[in-house]
Formats: structure tokens, sequence, C-alpha cells
């Protein structure tokens, strides 16, 4: 199962009031690729080469803090 199928299983199962936050982590950071992870109900992308301050700014916005 890659991350796609797993986000989609638990969209799938999640409650409508009770919203999960999804990130994708990933190496590839190719042109487009952002748009296409969010297309696939992901909350935020991040490329694994990340900062904590990015990794904390993107819990910041799942939370809405």
């Amino acid at each position: 199962m890659n991350g796609y199928m797993a986000t989609e299983k638990i969209r799938w199962r999640q409650e409508i009031d009770n919203h999960i936050p999804i990130f994708s982590l990933t190496t590839r950071t190719v042109l487009g690729e952002r748009e296409k992870y969010l297309q696939t109900s992901l909350d935020d992308y991040a490329s694994k080469s990340l900062v904590n301050d990015t990794l904390e700014k993107l819990i910041i916005k799942a939370l809405k803090l």
C-alpha cells in the first residue's frame, strides 16, 4: 500500500466532523508534485530534506493554532 492508497482509506473511514491531518513527506521535488499530492486529499506536503521549522509550521497549520 502506498501513501495515496493509505490516505484514501483513512479519509473513507474518518468521521465527517473528525478530520485527521495527513502530510506527505517525500523525496520527490518535481514541479507539480505538491499539487498532485494535495489532489489526493492530503493536507500538506514537504520534502524529506525539511527542517524542524517546516515541520512545526505544518503541524501548526493542521491544528489551526
